[in-house]
């Protein structure tokens, strides 16, 4: 077996998928293909019929700092995959042969962004991406929600048609339970989050969402700490976006063992803010050592300092993951009442930020 690999640094676990029958002997053949993209070793999913490999979650050629392939006994490849290292194109043919058989292969970064695309100006780089370009979720990085006795998970499943990928967008829905009888539970909503296997520290993240409206929908985008669930948001939570109804506005919400048990008021922990009702808007959260920012559609919406308190500040002192959530009920959004409708939030992507 002819192996190229080289050292990386990964912070998370991941295979390698595998679609058709992959050949064997001398027929030529990637059995294997690894990006490392600074912190991220992303596993390609190689079709051997179409001879198609995705990479995900890679959104610039110059984040690949290394490469690992497999081929099959006794192949090669060109070009050579070392020469396109913090070069790598969105999509690059390779070559692999073996004697007088050969075989194309397509490398394509599925999240790759366009440096005109990427919104934030010089001064942030995105560092890690999904552009919901795949036709499955990426279970290395998300996991569905679990149903538990929180107002806002009270409705969750992972039935498959409450999740929907098309058109390199991922839709959430909520609906009246009609389709599910082994499940006595009202109304169903889906949510991905990722929890255990995805986290993010100090940085801004950007998510781009549309929402339908109804009565008793209660879509969020939020972050929780990574191992931290100690009572009263000790860890710290930012509710990037949470909308009622049919508001025309979003909150956006920090939540500390502070706020919650000591001052609300001061410094201020939420806002409200306007968006577009019938289209996308972007959510953000900025957080550094002073401050956390919301912004929607990059317009900075609220500004929480950092005042050196007791509690008052954890978000410098955890990891977070991004949980996305179309909600159904609960004691702040009220009853539910959708008339037949089914609910979504769609969300086109969600990225994450450095600061150069």
């Amino acid at each position: 077996m002819k192996k190229v690999a080289l050292a990386l640094c990964a912070l998370l676990a991941s295979s390698v998928i595998y679609y058709g029958c992959t050949p064997s002997g001398q027929e030529p053949a990637i059995e294997s293909f690894r990006l490392v993209a600074w912190d991220n070793a992303n596993d390609g999913q190689i079709d051997q019929e179409s001879g198609i490999v995705h990479v995900r979650h890679i959104s610039s050629g110059e984040q690949v700092m290394n490469v690992d392939y497999t081929l099959s006994d006794g192949s090669e490849i060109t070009p050579d995959p070392q020469t396109l290292i913090r070069n790598w194109p969105e999509k690059i043919n390779f070559t692999v042969k073996n004697g007088n058989k050969s075989k194309e292969y397509t490398v394509i970064l599925s999240d790759y962004v366009k440096p005109e695309d990427e919104q934030q100006g010089p001064e942030w780089k995105i560092t890690w991406n999904d552009e919901f370009n795949a036709s499955t979720i990426d279970t290395i990085v998300w996991s569905k929600t679990p149903r538990t006795q929180s107002h806002w998970a009270r409705k969750m499943t992972d039935a498959e048609d409450l999740y929907e990928l098309k058109d390199g967008k991922l839709f959430l829905y909520g609906k009246k339970n009609l389709n599910h009888p082994e499940d006595t539970i009202d109304h169903l909503t889906g949510g991905i989050w990722g929890r255990d296997k995805k986290c993010f520290t100090l940085g801004r993240m950007d998510v781009r969402a549309k929402l339908t409206p109804g009565k008793g929908f209660w879509p969020a985008i939020w972050l929780l700490p990574q191992g931290n669930n100690k009572p009263y948001s000790e860890g710290g939570e930012l509710d990037v976006m949470e909308r009622l109804n049919f508001d025309n506005f979003a909150y956006q919400t920090m939540h500390t063992r502070y706020t919650n048990l000591v001052n609300r008021a001061n410094p201020k922990n939420f806002t409200t803010h306007p968006i577009l009702v019938d289209d996308y808007n972007t959510y953000s959260v900025i957080v550094s050592t002073e401050k956390v920012q919301y912004l929607i559609n990059n317009e900075v919406t609220h500004e929480y300092p950092n005042l050196g308190l007791e509690y008052q500040f954890p978000f410098t002192s955890n990891a977070y993951y991004v949980v996305l959530s179309a909600q159904l009920g609960g004691d702040w959004v009220g009853e539910i009442d959708l008339k037949g409708e089914t609910v979504y939030m769609s969300i086109d992507w969600v990225r994450i930020y450095y600061k150069k």
